[in-house]
């Protein structure tokens, strides 16, 4: 190919208003993208920071709460040390037989394991990856984190600490609201220490998920910091990161679009602007689309994680504290049952029997509110009591039936705090063995203790508490349900305690499979996360929110992309102008522009490997291209909508290679937890409830994306065999390439269905039912709903198509699942689709020929100059559907009285008639305006002479 200098030239001043295109792309891409992250950072910001709040009141709840339980274990501790003082004091009591217990040392130890407000407050859970993180206040060291390998690490704040913005513990009281806290939210970024000699503290995925963003609370020495993950807020921001770059991804496509266009000069500026227009409207609303689409989609990704986290948490603080209240529990006990003990140390040794009066006194030492003395044939001997009548029960129901064991040897029985039906008492009764000097019992010693401080202390350590703890981040409910009936057994505020868990649209499937998912309360859709116990599951509930910011943030980006296709269309417009694309040089090449079968770039092949070129084409057969669907078009000929068609084709595979792939390998392959998946992982593994959700919608746009590719794929394959091979093979591989897309539309339509709910094993006995129907009489309509399926999908003819089909010819207008119209003229005629056999199918462009005789006088040549000179100037005006010609062909025939010339014209197959009688028309006028007759059959009459008489 020559290029001449003006075809240069022109070429770079093409070029350079390309560039300009460009260049406005790219720096419009980084204004959007600083735009964006600044909308999407207030979405953030009215998302998370309520959660935070929620986290700071509940800390100001449970500190001073422990604060007050361990002040009253601490003066029931006193009051028992008091008590023990005075019993020593007693002169009638012998001071040598008491073993005092040391309470106090016992006592701190044991409130630093169960009372512990940092251990309490560090099992808080805040957003998805946030905690609650205790702080030395002078080095800002870590002392108290969840994750026990933070502690030690500095978090530095990035503005200095002072009381305008840090929190007072003793400032925020019962009544403070979250929209009352006037917080300031901070970055506590981390410090790496010099002396770890461990890599995992300096990598950048170490500093995302230790940073903490959130609000410093000051309380005594220490700093108590409730936050988020910087990660969490840095995924949250991804946001606007990929639906911008998504966004222009299409820019960049339209862009493309237009440079194509120049190189081909193959639009009109008119035509050309009509298109930017359309392109530009559908830019815009596929970019609100998918950003609607990708916000909600990760919101709702990230809520039902977070749900799901949330109840991972639940589940292990309720252990821990199921573990602490025993140990609490088990302390308290052993307490009373010292102060029985001496009880029962106080009546034996006491020098005279003791009465009513003195049982009074005995008690009031040992904060005891009954104590009774029981022989060994288990009567009440004497009691301070008004029940000094009363025997031990023989019978489970009768009263103190469970310290019969005592009587038979036990040494102690501890019962649990019950409410006594009888005397309507709640009380907690401890029991003691009495044994004589020979070791033999001789009754026991029973108190009865007010378990107030008990259920005081282990009220915080409750299932319910754990619950009221749960909803300080996304969740706004929490319920607990027991394993083996499904009932729900504890609420905070929800309701619905008692009922089974179906009320509220969750299976027990969901529950045993710990599934996430969807719930209706009240008419509310919720979302809601499982974790298990060994006796509950733990269902956190989160109203799901509303659209408001996600649709606002979407316009503002569809605006954006309006003003930017605005600029790129008023450039291009101005730029590349009819003028200005008309004015251009021509090539100089010695190939026809026009010939679609000459390949340029073949014909560039130099002669050292036009050999091994020649040597690896394949012997072209007759048809394979248009059995196959293959355009062998040279790139320069193929339209500019076919050219972004392959680019789109492009990025999908790479989306699948290096995205879908690997993300479906993690999230099927993963043995960690929902929460630990990212969002795509997540919703691919599955482990959400299936339903009408947005998450089955995303699953089956990832097969039918995986499902394009991989057909495509393979279809690429099986035409490089049979193009290699003979026709036996090449029948096989289109039988194959036939039976994957039935294939892939079956496993489509059975995963779209098990994605949407669907009851996946009664597919097997509707197709039962489906042979029942057709057995019953419903066969001629089955069979032509499956004759329409397969017309439709083996694209046997399509809408506009011209067909023959048992002596009816026409345009096909429509087809339905059962029937379809063909239209000829003004008529039409609907056929069953079962019926339809022995089709004829006319191309989309069809050769149509005329033929006109002329007189075996007429000057032939002169005939001939005049048809090609008139025939070059007939165009679509006259002739509806005109593709190519009309073209004189040569001498058709020699008929009786005529020369029979043809001339040929492609046109639409369906409007093949109609060209027919116009090109007719043509001709006719043609003829006249030279005035070439047209000959017709003459008859010559020869009348005999009569004969002469």
């Amino acid at each position: 190919m020559i290029k001449t200098p003006e075809y240069k030239k022109y070429r770079n001043r093409i070029l350079i208003r390309k560039f300009i295109l460009h260049a406005v792309l790219i720096i419009s891409f980084f204004v959007v993208l600083f735009v964006n992250i600044d909308i999407y950072s207030d979405n953030y910001r009215d998302r998370l920071q309520p959660q935070i709040r929620r986290a700071v009141l509940q800390v100001a709840q449970i500190i001073p709460q422990l604060e007050e339980s361990e002040l009253a274990l601490r003066r029931v501790c006193d009051q028992m040390n008091s008590s023990w003082d005075r019993i020593a004091a007693d002169s009638e009591l012998d001071e040598s037989n008491y073993d005092i217990p040391d309470t106090k040392s016992k006592l701190d130890e044991f409130i630093g394991e169960t009372l512990s407000w940092m251990d309490r407050v560090t099992k808080l859970k805040v957003g998805r990856d946030g905690c609650v993180a205790v702080l030395d206040k002078s080095t800002m060291t870590v002392i108290a984190h969840p994750d026990a390998t933070s502690i030690g690490i500095r978090l530095n704040p990035d503005v200095p600490l002072t009381t305008d913005n840090v929190l007072n513990l003793r400032s925020i009281t019962k009544n403070t609201r979250t929209e009352d806290l006037q917080a300031h939210f901070i970055l506590f970024e981390l410090d790496f220490p010099e002396d770890k000699d461990s890599e995992d503290f300096r990598d950048i995925d170490n500093y995302l998920y230790r940073s903490l963003y959130g609000c410093a609370i000051e309380y005594e020495d220490y700093y108590i910091v409730c936050g988020i993950s910087f990660y969490e807020r840095l995924s949250f921001l991804s946001n606007a990161f990929f639906v911008t770059v998504f966004t222009f991804v299409m820019i960049w496509l339209v862009i493309k679009w237009i440079c194509l266009v120049i190189n081909q000069r193959c639009e009109t500026a008119k035509t050309m602007r009509n298109k930017l227009i359309a392109y530009s409207m559908v830019v815009c609303l596929i970019s609100f689309g998918v950003s609607v689409y990708l916000q909600t989609l990760t919101n709702v990704a990230d809520d039902l994680k977070t749900m799901t986290h949330h109840a991972e948490v639940a589940v292990e603080t309720l252990e821990t504290y199921q573990k602490q209240s025993k140990k609490l529990g088990d302390w308290l006990d052993s307490f009373y049952e010292i102060q029985c003990r001496l009880a029962s140390r106080m009546i034996r040794n006491r020098k005279s029997t003791p009465d009513r009066h003195t049982m009074q006194v005995y008690a009031d030492y040992l904060n005891a509110k009954y104590l009774f003395l029981f022989d060994k044939n288990g009567n009440v001997t004497v009691t301070n009591s008004n029940y000094d009548h009363l025997k031990v029960g023989s019978k489970p129901e009768e009263p103190f039936y469970d310290f019969r064991v005592l009587l038979e040897g036990a040494d102690s029985v501890i019962l649990p705090p019950m409410r006594d039906q009888r005397y309507n008492e709640y009380l907690q009764y401890i029991g003691v063995s009495v044994r004589s000097k020979e070791d033999l019992c001789d009754g026991f010693v029973l108190i009865g203790i007010d378990p107030a401080l008990r259920d005081e202390l282990l009220d915080a350590l409750k299932l319910d508490k754990v619950l009221n703890n749960l909803v300080i981040g996304l969740p706004e409910y929490a319920l607990a349900v027991d394993k083996q009936t499904f009932e729900i057994v504890a609420t905070n505020g929800l309701g619905y305690v008692g009922e089974n868990v179906t009320e509220l649209g969750i299976s027990p499937e969901s529950l045993e499979q710990k599934f996430s998912g969807f719930v209706e309360v009240d008419g509310i859709v919720h979302f809601a996360g499982v974790s298990a116990s060994e006796d509950y599951y733990i269902v956190p509930v989160m109203h799901q929110s509303g659209n408001n910011g996600i649709f606002s943030s979407s316009c503002k980006l569809m605006l954006e992309a309006a003003c930017i296709l605005l600029i790129i269309t008023l450039l291009t417009l101005f730029n590349f102008q009819e003028e200005v694309i008309d004015a251009a040089p021509k090539e100089e090449t010695g190939v026809d522009p026009d010939d679609d079968d000459v390949d340029d770039e073949e014909a560039k092949v130099p002669g050292l490997f036009a050999g091994l070129k020649n040597r690896t084409l394949f012997r072209e057969k007759s048809g394979f291209e248009e059995r196959w669907k293959v355009n062998t078009r040279a790139k320069r000929y193929q339209s500019p909508e076919g050219r972004i068609m392959v680019i789109i084709y492009r990025i999908l595979l790479l989306f699948c290679l290096f995205i879908l792939l690997p993300t479906l390998f993690i999230g099927i392959n993963a043995d960690s937890k929902i929460s630990e998946l990212s969002n795509l992982s997540y919703m691919i593994s599955g482990r959400w409830q299936k339903g009408v959700n947005i998450f089955a919608f995303t699953s089956c746009i990832f097969l039918l994306c995986a499902m394009y590719v991989g057909s495509v794929l393979v279809d690429a394959i099986l035409y490089q065999i049979a193009r290699a091979s003979d026709a036996k093979v090449e029948t096989i591989c289109l039988l194959i390439k036939n039976a994957i897309k039935y294939v892939c539309v079956i496993i489509f339509i059975y995963y779209g269905l098990s994605q949407f709910g669907a009851k996946t094993q009664t597919l097997l006995a509707s197709a039962g039912i489906l042979s029942l129907m057709v057995s019953l009489g419903a066969k001629d309509m089955v069979s032509d709903i499956l004759a329409g399926f397969f017309i439709i999908f083996e694209s046997t003819y399509k809408v506009g198509d011209y067909i023959k089909v048992g002596g009816w010819e026409g345009v096909v207008t429509e087809i339905g699942i059962r029937t379809t119209k063909v239209k000829f003229v003004t008529d039409v005629k609907v056929f069953n689709n079962s019926s339809l056999r022995d089709i004829v199918c006319s191309e989309e462009v069809v050769r149509q020929s005329v033929k006109i005789g002329i007189s075996y006088d007429a000057d032939f040549e002169e005939i001939e100059r005049i048809l090609k000179e008139e025939l070059s100037k007939i165009g679509p005006e006259q002739i509806p559907g005109l593709r190519k010609g009309p073209t004189y062909t040569g001498i058709s025939s020699f008929d009786e009285s005529s020369i029979v010339l043809t001339i040929a014209m492609f046109v639409e197959g369906n409007l093949k008639f109609p060209a027919v009688r116009a090109l007719n028309r043509e001709i006719k006028l043609i003829f006249d305006r030279n005035n070439i007759e047209i000959p017709f059959n003459q008859l010559v009459v020869h009348e005999a002479e009569k004969p002469v008489l």
